[in-house]
């Protein structure tokens, strides 16, 4: 490495310089067994620090966000805390990993593996303190960090999707890829009509009448709210009709181009009445009917090209399962529910486009879809509750659809509001 200044190359210099260069990832850590690999830490990202900032405990335990699977280049240990992730090159590293479920020191790690020196041990507990590995715990095997204020409240599941889908701490591709643009076409803009399905064309509403006569967005924002509570009359399905056409409808259809090497590929989009990520909209709108003046009991899809409902056959008796989660995570008795709106997502037509990020844009679209049909409905006079759960499996054996093609995303309940009484709650 050059030395610009004529001073002596210090270990303070050196490490400054490794430091550089892990940032970029142009610098790997390697554990060794004589000439044979054991594991490897590799930076993936400029949070990455070289050197600990405090000393390895005396007990350690491996952390609970510390997670294994299989990629390309083999097994690998990551972590949501730490810009890096370790590969382990060989089965005496995974011994190693897995007497680390429970609290171990260096001298019991030592006992228990005979088969790696003691300096390769120390050196395998820095590589994995460097990588935000090992928590320290306390005399009771208690460890710090389910005490720390920062990670208590969080669970594995939600920090490791937090991080995953950011930029920073990972080194994976991450936005707008089109890594499968050479693999598969692009899903179509529009979900074709289900085979088999009995439609039913909706009322359009007129929509310049609303737009000269209709309340203030001020006004219509504040009286959201969302209401469980609902009139003996159902809503009808002129009311879910011109609901579906304001929230969900296709606008307009149009294409654009993705110029690769070679080759140019048009991309088919729809945009409807609220906004979507990269204009893909994946989101399908099913409404469940429990009770709608008009409309028959049963699982619909709306079709926002036509402006129809299908109804599905293979719902059957799976309609009353989907209702009776629309009524467990929405607190409302079972006979009272009028509509429950289940929002799916056409995976592929969001992941064909975006690398790392997307469902992370899928579940922000589903909170626009969601904000859109809260301001129409109060707008409407209608009774409107977002849901925080659902039922996917029950979805995909309503439906018929593959778990992994689309499933469930979002639950909205909708009906009449019980004559001058609501309920605003704290959504």
């Amino acid at each position: 490495m050059p030395v610009d200044d004529g001073k002596s190359f210090t270990p303070a210099r050196l490490v400054y310089y490794l430091q550089q260069l892990a940032r970029r990832q142009y610098l790997d850590l390697t554990v060794g067994q004589g000439k044979t690999p054991l594991a490897s830490l590799l930076p993936t990202g400029p949070a990455f620090k070289i050197t600990r900032t405090e000393e390895l405990p005396d007990r350690f335990v491996l952390s609970r966000f510390a997670n294994i699977r299989r990629q390309q280049a083999g097994l690998v240990l990551e972590t949501p805390q730490a810009s890096s992730f370790l590969l382990i090159h060989q089965e005496l590293a995974s011994r190693f990993l897995h007497h680390l479920w429970t609290p171990q020191t260096l001298a019991s790690l030592q006992q228990k593996l005979p088969d790696i020196s003691q300096e390769n041990q120390a050196a395998l507990l820095e590589l994995l303190s460097l990588g935000g590995f090992l928590t320290a715990v306390d005399a009771a095997g208690n460890p710090h960090e389910d005490d720390d204020p920062g990670l208590m409240y969080w669970e594995y599941h939600d920090l490791q999707f937090h991080v995953s889908s950011r930029a920073g701490r990972h080194g994976q591709y991450h936005g707008g890829t089109y890594s499968f643009i050479d693999k598969a076409p692009a899903p179509p803009a529009v979900a074709p009509v289900p085979e088999g399905a009995v439609l039913t064309p909706l009322a359009v509403p007129d929509l310049a009448k609303k737009i000269e006569s209709g309340p203030s967005l001020t006004n219509v924002i504040e009286k959201r709210k969302s209401i469980r509570n609902y009139d003996s009359q159902p809503l009808t399905a002129e009311q879910l009709g011109e609901f579906l056409y304001r929230v969900a409808r296709v606008k307009e259809q149009y294409a654009y181009d993705v110029d690769l090497p070679g080759q140019t590929v048009k991309v088919q989009c729809a945009s409807r009445p609220y906004p979507s990520a990269g204009a893909l909209y994946e989101l399908e709108f099913y409404p469940v009917v429990a009770r709608c003046e008009g409309l028959e009991k049963g699982l619909y899809r709306y079709l926002p090209g036509q402006h129809q409902l299908a109804m599905l056959p293979q719902g059957g008796e799976m309609v009353d399962r989907l209702l009776m989660s629309g009524s467990s995570a929405g607190g409302v008795p079972l006979e009272e529910i009028q509509v429950l709106i289940v929002l799916s997502a056409r995976f592929p037509r969001m992941m064909w486009k975006y690398s790392g990020m997307a469902y992370a844009a899928i579940l922000k679209n589903v909170g626009v879809a969601y904000q859109t049909m809260y301001l129409v409905a109060t707008d409407m006079g209608l009774a409107p509750c977002g849901l925080g759960d659902g039922d996917p499996d029950g979805f995909a054996l309503a439906t018929g659809c593959d778990y992994y093609q689309e499933s469930s995303v979002g639950e909205f309940l909708l009906g009449r509001p019980a004559g001058g009484r609501t309920e605003q709650t704290d959504s």
